[in-house]
């Protein structure tokens, strides 16, 4: 539970989303957050890393598969919202390159939604999105 100040600070960053709320509260995901703007903004996506992150917090919300979706669903979330504000923001990339990525993440979500295997999604994304960002 947060604090009234904690509350006060999440509020206006969240948007209006309890989901967001959520993760800007969670130091884990806080500076995985950190991180996943780091390897999206790099030159070339290190797929490797960014799989091998995305899988091990999937895996740590425990062994029932529906924290385990959403889990998943909040982390492609945070890399849309890097393609949607950040990326073009912080001039990483053209509008129509960020387009493309935010609509792959975007896709993702909806494939969790139907049950997709969460190995070959999250490899499936970062490989996708290593190929769209490329400049």
């Amino acid at each position: 539970c947060l604090s009234p100040e904690s509350a006060a600070a999440v509020a206006p960053q969240a948007e209006g989303s309890l989901t967001k709320a959520w993760v800007i509260a969670d130091e884990e995901l806080q500076q995985f957050r950190g991180k996943l703007h780091g390897y999206l903004g790099a030159q070339r996506l290190p797929i490797g890393e960014l799989s091998k992150e995305w899988s091990g917090l999937v895996d740590a919300a425990g062994k029932e598969s529906r924290a385990k979706r959403d889990r998943m669903k909040i982390l492609f979330q945070l890399a849309a919202d890097f393609y949607r504000r950040d990326s073009i923001q912080d001039g990483q990339m053209d509008s129509e390159m960020a387009t493309r990525c935010w609509n792959r993440c975007l896709e993702a979500i909806e494939q969790v939604e139907r049950n997709a295997n969460q190995a070959s999604l999250i490899e499936s994304l970062t490989a996708d999105l290593a190929v769209l960002s490329s400049r």
